[in-house]
């Protein structure tokens, strides 16, 4: 799978349980989810939730604790996708 593709769905599920509108072109991999995006613990633990479901993945509790960054998500779903 594409990283720009994932990049693209990650953005959509946040869009959505923000109810807001994230601008694609100003979203990147170095995008910070909490300082950029204003995501709290529980609305990412609700995306990673939902990632999970969208991508047929299970993640660890342990690999969803340091996840600051669009990167970071997107190299989680991608280590997962290849198991």
């Amino acid at each position: 799978m594409d990283r720009n593709e994932i990049l693209k769905t990650v953005t959509e599920v946040i869009s959505k349980i923000k109810k807001n509108s994230y601008n694609l072109d100003e979203i990147n991999e170095d995008t910070f989810l909490g300082g950029d995006m204003g995501v709290d613990s529980v609305e990412m633990l609700e995306a990673l939730h939902d990632l999970q479901k969208k991508y047929n993945i299970k993640i660890s509790n342990d690999d969803m604790a340091d996840i600051y960054t669009m990167q970071n998500v997107i190299d989680l779903i991608v280590k997962y996708l290849n198991k």
